[in-house]
C-alpha cells in the first residue's frame, strides 16, 4: 500500500515538537532546501513569457498589502511586541520551499518558481516601507543575507536543474521520477528539524502561544484562501493558495532574533499554521477534494 506523504508530513511535524532532536542537524537546514528546490523544478522549460504573467499580481498584492494590513488590525489587540512578531511574519516572502508543496499537488511549478524569486527579491524593499506605515518603527533589513539566500537557494538550484535537463534528456523522465520519491525522505526531514528548532519557543511560552494562535489562525488561513479564490483553474487554485499562504518565516525569525523573544511566539505559531495547512491541501488533494 502506498504511505501518502500528508503522513510522512504529519509525523514530522509531531516529532519535531515533542522530540525535537532534529536540532542536531540544523546545519543541514539550507543544503535540503536547496536540493529540494533543485529536484522539483527539473523538467521546467522557464522562459520570459511565462514570467509575465497575470497571476503573478495575486501574490505580490496579497503579500505587501492586503495580509499585512488584515494581521495588523486582527493583531491590534496584542502587546506591541506579538503585534510587531504578527506583523512581520504577514510581511514574509513566499517560502524558498514552496515549489516542493506545489509539485506535490500537480500545481503550476513555474509560476511558484518566479513569484517565490519575485517575492523574495523585493521583500528588501516593501517591508521596511510598511512596517513604517503600520507600526511607525524602523527595522533593520540584512539585505546582503537576503540576496545570497535569494540566489543560491532559488537561482543557483534552477539554472543546474536546467543544465541537467538539457544533458540528460532521454532519462529525464527517470529522474523527474526519483526527485519525487527523494520528496518522501528530504522535505519531512526538512520539517522534523524546522520544528525541532522551533520547539523550545512553543513550549516554553505556551500562555504567549494561546493569545496568538486565534489571530495565526486567522492570518495563515486568509492567506491561503486569497491564493485559492482568486483563479478558476483548479491546479493554479492549489498553486496560488501555497505561494500566497506559505511564508518564509526563517527570514522573519531572523529579523527579530535579538528584539524581543515574545515577538519570536507569533512567528513560530504562523509557521506551524502554515505547514498544518499545507498539509491539509496535500491531504484533500489525495483524496482528489480539491
Amino acid at each position: 500500500m502506498k504511505i501518502p506523504i500528508s503522513l510522512f508530513i504529519l509525523i514530522a511535524i509531531v516529532f519535531g515538537l515533542i522530540l525535537p532532536y532534529g536540532i542536531l542537524l540544523e546545519d543541514l537546514f539550507f543544503p535540503i532546501i536547496f536540493i529540494l528546490m533543485y529536484l522539483n523544478v527539473l523538467g521546467l522549460k522557464l522562459t520570459l513569457k511565462k514570467f509575465f504573467r497575470r497571476e503573478l499580481i495575486y501574490p505580490i498584492l496579497v503579500n505587501i498589502i492586503v495580509l499585512p494590513l488584515f494581521a495588523y488590525f486582527i493583531g491590534s489587540f496584542l502587546s506591541p511586541y506579538l503585534l510587531f512578531g504578527v506583523v512581520i511574519g504577514a510581511l514574509a516572502p513566499t517560502a524558498m520551499n514552496s515549489t516542493v508543496y506545489v509539485n506535490l499537488v500537480d500545481g503550476d511549478k513555474e509560476l511558484s518558481v518566479f513569484s517565490t524569486f519575485i517575492m523574495n527579491l523585493i521583500y528588501i524593499l516593501y517591508v521596511p516601507l510598511m512596517f513604517f506605515i503600520l507600526l511607525r518603527l524602523e527595522i533593520v533589513i540584512p539585505y546582503e543575507q537576503i540576496l545570497m539566500k535569494t540566489f543560491s537557494l532559488i537561482i543557483v538550484p534552477i539554472f543546474l536543474a536546467i543544465l541537467t535537463t538539457k544533458a540528460l534528456k532521454e532519462k529525464r523522465v527517470k529522474i523527474i521520477n526519483f526527485s519525487k520519491k527523494l520528496n518522501l525522505i528530504l522535505l519531512p526531514l526538512l520539517l522534523w528539524i524546522i520544528f525541532s528548532i522551533n520547539a523550545n519557543e512553543i513550549w516554553s511560552s505556551l500562555n504567549e502561544v494561546l493569545i496568538t494562535i486565534p489571530v495565526m489562525f486567522l492570518v495563515s488561513i486568509v492567506g491561503f484562501l486569497l491564493g485559492y479564490l482568486a483563479v478558476k483553474k483548479k491546479s493554479l487554485k492549489r498553486t496560488l493558495a501555497i505561494v500566497c499562504g506559505y511564508k518564509n518565516q526563517s527570514l522573519s525569525l531572523g529579523i527579530v532574533y535579538g528584539l524581543n523573544p515574545l515577538a519570536v511566539i507569533p512567528i513560530t505559531v504562523y509557521l506551524l499554521f502554515n505547514h498544518m495547512i499545507n498539509l491539509t491541501i496535500i491531504w484533500l488533494f489525495e483524496k482528489k477534494k480539491i
